[in-house]
Formats: C-alpha cells, sequence, structure tokens
C-alpha cells in the first residue's frame, strides 16, 4: 500500500514537472522574456536594436528603454552562448537571422516615447494648474488683509479635462504673507510653495517662490488690488534609477482685482472681477522640449458672509475662462498640443473664526466644474494688528 502511495505521488510529481516545463519552453522568446530564446534570435535581436540607434535623443524616456534592452540582449548572448559583442557582425553565420524584429522593435519604442510625450505634457499643464492655485490664494489674502501676518494652505484633487486627454492631479499649494500700511495703501509681501504629482504615473513637479501685492480703497467700499509673483519650478520626469532627472525652469505671474463691499440686513455681500496672467518658462521633460505655456485668465465672483460674534459662515460662487494655458512641443506642427482653454465655474462654502481684530481662522470648502474640475479644501490663519 505504501508503495503503491510513493508510485502515485512520483507520477503527479513527473506529470507536474512536465506540465510545468512544457510551459516554460513553449513560451515565446520576446523582448519580456529571454530565457528560450535561441542563438540565432538573440543575434537577430540585437541587430535589428542596432539599426535603431541615432533614432531617439539620448535622455529620453525611449532612448533609456533601448538601451536597456540592448544590453540585456548583450548580456544574455554573452553568458549562454559566450558570444562577444565584437563577433556580431563578423565572426557570426548570418544564415537564419530574422530582420522581421526591426519593424515590431520600432514600434514598441515609439509607443514608449508617445507615452512620455503625453505624460510629459501633462505634467506642464499640471505645474501651470497648481501655480494657478497659489495665484487664487494670493490675491484672495491680500486684497483682505491690511495690517498683519497670514498663513494659508490648501490641497486640491483636481481633473484637468485638457483637448488632447483627461487626467488627475493631486496638489498642494500654500502662501505666507506679511502687510504693512503706507499711506492708505496696503503692501503685502508673501513666500509661495507647492508641489503636485500626475495620477497615476511618476510625474510631478514642486515650486518656489516670492509674491508682492498692492492694495487701495478707493470709496463707496470699492478697493483695487494688484500684484505680481515669480520663483523656480522643478519638474521631474517620472523616470526610476539612475536615468530619473530633475529639469528646473521659472514661472512668473500678476493679476489684478476690482472688488466692493455691499452691506445687506443680515450679510455682507461682496462681488469681485480679476483679470490673472500666469507663465511656465518652456522646459524639457524626458528629453522633450516644450514651449512656455501661458495662463490668461478672467474671473468674476461673489460671496455672501454672515457675521455672528466670533463665527461668520460665508458661501460664494465665480465663473472663469481660461484663454490659454497650452503644451506644445517646441518645433512641432501643434497637433499633439493640449490646452486647458475653457470655463470653469468655483463653488466655496465655508466659515471664519476668530474675534475678527487680532486672531482668526477660515476654512473652505471649494467645488470645481468644466475644465479644472475636482475639489479643494483650504485653510487659513491670519493675525493683525
Amino acid at each position: 500500500m505504501k508503495s503503491k502511495s510513493l508510485f502515485i505521488v512520483a507520477a503527479l510529481f513527473n506529470f507536474a514537472s512536465s506540465v510545468l516545463g512544457a510551459t516554460s519552453s513553449d513560451s515565446p522568446c520576446s523582448l519580456d522574456n529571454l530565457g528560450p530564446c535561441t542563438q540565432t534570435e538573440l543575434i537577430s535581436m540585437r541587430r535589428n536594436l542596432e539599426r535603431l540607434s541615432g533614432k531617439y535623443t539620448p535622455g529620453t524616456a525611449a532612448y533609456n528603454e533601448w538601451n536597456e534592452t540592448l544590453i540585456r540582449v548583450t548580456e544574455k548572448l554573452s553568458a549562454n552562448y559566450n558570444t562577444s559583442p565584437d563577433g556580431f557582425d563578423n565572426d557570426t553565420d548570418d544564415s537564419g537571422v530574422r530582420n522581421d524584429y526591426y519593424d515590431e522593435f520600432y514600434s514598441y519604442f515609439q509607443r514608449i516615447l508617445n507615452n512620455a510625450k503625453k505624460r510629459s505634457n501633462q505634467n506642464m499643464l499640471a505645474l501651470g494648474a497648481m501655480l494657478n492655485k497659489s495665484q487664487d490664494l494670493m490675491f484672495s489674502e491680500a486684497s483682505k488683509l491690511k495690517e498683519g501676518f497670514f498663513y494659508t494652505a490648501k490641497v486640491s484633487k483636481n481633473i484637468l479635462n485638457a483637448t488632447q486627454d483627461k487626467f488627475d492631479v493631486l496638489g498642494t499649494s500654500a502662501v505666507v504673507g506679511l502687510g504693512r500700511e503706507l499711506e492708505d495703501v496696503y503692501f503685502s509681501i508673501m513666500g509661495l510653495f507647492g508641489n503636485h504629482r500626475v495620477d497615476p504615473g511618476d510625474f510631478s513637479s514642486s515650486f518656489l517662490g516670492l509674491g508682492v501685492a498692492v492694495s487701495k480703497d478707493l470709496g463707496q467700499d470699492f478697493r483695487v488690488t494688484a500684484g505680481l509673483d515669480g520663483g523656480s519650478a522643478k519638474l521631474d520626469d517620472g523616470l526610476s534609477g539612475s536615468v530619473a532627472t530633475s529639469k528646473a525652469t521659472f514661472f512668473f505671474g500678476g493679476y489684478l482685482k476690482l472688488g466692493q463691499q455691499v452691506p445687506l440686513d443680515l450679510a455682507n455681500f461682496s462681488w469681485y472681477g480679476a483679470y490673472l496672467y500666469g507663465l511656465v518658462q518652456g522646459a524639457e521633460i524626458c528629453g522633450i522640449s516644450f514651449q512656455s505655456v501661458h495662463s490668461n485668465r478672467i474671473r468674476i465672483g461673489g460671496q455672501l458672509t454672515f457675521d455672528f460674534d466670533n463665527f461668520s459662515p460665508l458661501v460664494g460662487a465665480a465663473v472663469e475662462h481660461e484663454f490659454g494655458a497650452t503644451a506644445t512641443e517646441r518645433n512641432s506642427s501643434g497637433n499633439d498640443s493640449s490646452s486647458l482653454k475653457g470655463n470653469r465655474c468655483i463653488l466655496e462654502a465655508g466659515a471664519t473664526f476668530g474675534d475678527h481684530k487680532h486672531l482668526r481662522g477660515q476654512v473652505n470648502l471649494e467645488k470645481y466644474f468644466g475644465k479644472d474640475s475636482g475639489s479643494g479644501i483650504s485653510v487659513t490663519i491670519s493675525y493683525l494688528w
């Protein structure tokens, strides 16, 4: 009985081994599976890979993938067949060498290149969109601040509905500022910083800059605010390992805002109109050179605030039109450009806490619709003196 059991176990083991062996040997030779490749197939791969030399710019995702693939094939030949690279063209028989790998390889690396272009395009647009979020924080707080200090931070999840595709961006931005009054004119100096990540993927960017703003009351509860901002940004190309790179660029922006406070019986209503401009200097990502991204926005909005003791809830809405925000590869025909040109609607609800004289805090929830949709939450702490 025992010997019969051992015989059954051995038979099952032999059967499993034969199935696994057949599966392994039947696996086709490919770039992703070099194990079953014969010497002739590996030589064919290497020669066709060499024919692609010079088609991709060093530093691009396609070039890095091509170079790593060439190294893998060469190492496999050397390890399995003791064939040196110098002997591939001179000492090896050409009989049976396949040339039909060329089209297959070309398509493979071209897909990598096109995907890198697409993701780099998204990263340029995402950086511009996140810088606009920081600019929104600046002109919102600078127009309210008279004399004091403030810190405001926003976390947002955006869906950018660009003309070429739609993608998600998770970003944070923050502004810290100090305001002073000099002869009925209010001056503010601010620092801004933030980062974002394009999802899915590893493409990301970060920025750091300074801003200044000037505000003046015009009478009849009108107030005009103008500001400038600029700084440096770093774009990560989403690659990994030793080939990962970060490219530096700079940004610049400005805005002009006119608003009015309108007291009501049960609340205060404020409205505003603003023009906002932003520039992200052209940069190179994954070896792909992009033109500068220009953002030109016009926004009209209003806010209703209900004042209670140490607590003021608020609701607001705004509509915005983007005239630009186009990412284009340098020296291209423009057919692969992607843009956020279009309309956006913003709804907000929040509350201000504090004594309204010195220390106060504010929490705002925002919902975006349109070309730049999504949601965000911002927290502001300010101290007035």
